[in-house]
């Protein structure tokens, strides 16, 4: 798509290239383990996208009005992450994680001389925006007996930062930065097993049905894509053969 797009092919599009320097160190319990790890991610040749209004090749003008893909000098991102899994008893799992970015920024370069932006873009070092700095998130399951297992997970998400053109195209009276604002996801799980052959799966997504927004799709002036609300299924299984 970012290729071969009809609207705005980027023939000169490289492929993205990734170095990563991991260090781990852990600590192994009688009845689990934890680990932390530090990384540093750096990209080149990331292909990140740019609103284009137009290409202006010696005179000859081009009307895009859409996004573009194009090759970014370079992406950053630096950080530690915790992971830890305890087995309590032989009925209780607990797997418990989060991670915390140190620093995250990228730098764009500049623009092939015929292309012109929507919007100025910044050729030099910034932030990475949509990033949040803090996550963590815990998954728990109980196995109450051979017949019926609880689980459930929390995920968290601390705010995160925007640019300043964050909904700049979104009308005044919808326009909500708090979109980018941390953010707690619940999900449960139930499973019954009646007989050797049939199950009964219940499941709850967004429980406590959060607002949440992951970053716009068409660039950062543009509004959030909101998650799905609270959802509930219920599934029916049979095995045919033990």
């Amino acid at each position: 798509r970012e290729y071969l797009t009809v609207d705005a092919p980027n023939l000169d599009l490289q492929p993205e290239h990734l170095a990563t320097l991991e260090a781990q160190v852990g600590y192994k319990l009688a009845q689990g383990d934890i680990n932390l790890t530090f990384y540093r991610n750096n990209y080149t040749d990331f292909i990140g996208e740019v609103d284009v209004a137009e290409l202006n090749r010696g005179g000859t003008v081009t009307e895009i009005g859409d996004e573009m893909a194009f090759n970014f000098d370079r992406r950053t991102i630096t950080g530690t992450e915790l992971s830890s899994l305890f087995y309590l008893n032989n009925k209780l799992l607990l797997n418990i994680g989060a991670g915390y970015i140190i620093s995250a920024t990228e730098e764009m370069g500049e623009l092939p001389s015929y292309v012109v932006p929507e919007n100025p873009v910044v050729s030099g070092e910034k932030p990475l925006y949509f990033l949040s700095r803090f996550t963590s998130n815990v998954a728990a399951s109980y196995q109450f007996s051979k017949k019926f297992k609880l689980g459930t997970g929390l995920l968290f998400n601390s705010k995160r930062k925007v640019p300043a053109i964050y909904q700049a195209d979104v009308p005044a009276e919808v326009q909500n930065p708090d979109n980018a604002n941390a953010f707690v996801r619940v999900n449960m799980h139930a499973t019954y097993n009646p007989t050797e052959r049939i199950s009964i799966i219940g499941r709850t997504t967004n429980l406590l049905n959060a607002d949440i927004y992951s970053p716009p799709f068409g660039g950062a002036d543009n509004f959030d894509a909101e998650w799905p609300g609270r959802t509930l299924s219920l599934e029916a299984r049979y095995r045919i053969r033990k």
